[in-house]
């Protein structure tokens, strides 16, 4: 695997972590500290800017477009329902999805799950 990105989803999995965690102290505002993670999306920003200039103005440019970004809508949306529902769960009481996230983050940080 490139070592390119590394950093950057290290940096992602820290927040993800902290987002969890903090979310799990303060359930009520778990909804608001999802809302932290929305900045991540900013990083897509200048890449749509760019492919607007190059292929906006056309059918197949739009054609184009949509073929490209469908797939990360769709992951986006994904990624976004699960932590809507982990965050609606804590609200609510559950805390299982929570913890299962919490698992999942920390052993891709390669902390341990103590």
């Amino acid at each position: 695997m490139s070592s390119f990105g590394q950093p950057l989803r290290m940096l992602f999995a820290r927040h993800e972590l902290w987002a969890v965690e903090t979310a799990m102290r303060f359930p009520f505002f778990a909804l608001f500290i999802h809302a932290t993670l929305w900045v991540w999306g900013l990083l897509a920003v200048p890449v749509l800017i760019v492919l607007l200039l190059v292929l906006g103005g056309s059918v197949i440019g739009a054609a184009i477009m949509t073929a490209i970004t469908l797939p990360f809508l769709l992951a986006f949306f994904l990624w976004f329902s699960r932590w809507y529902f982990l965050c609606v769960g804590l609200v609510c009481g559950r805390r299982r999805m929570a913890e299962n996230k919490l698992r999942q983050v920390r052993l891709r940080l390669g902390l341990s799950d103590a």
